[in-house]
């Protein structure tokens, strides 16, 4: 369990990569809002939040979004339907 949020993970591994997001150094910041990330995949999603792009459609109801996680979360949606 992460001692700053609270939130739970199956595996250590999980948790050591989460608790970097709440280190103070994030070496990978945004031009456009100066929000800074660990990784620079976490940047790279994050930009498309600015672009408006949504790369990732729902293939049963052509819903988009900006990440893959989201998209995983709203295909729950079509399961309890």
């Amino acid at each position: 369990m992460c001692s700053f949020c609270g939130n739970m993970f199956r595996s250590r591994s999980s948790l050591v990569r989460h608790m970097l997001r709440h280190s103070v150094s994030k070496p990978h910041c945004c031009d456009i809002c100066g929000k800074g990330f660990i990784q620079k995949s976490d940047l790279t999603i994050h930009l498309l939040q600015h672009s408006g792009e949504k790369p990732f459609k729902c293939d049963l109801c052509s819903k988009a979004y900006t990440s893959r996680s989201a998209l995983t979360k709203h295909r729950i949606l079509h399961v309890d339907m």
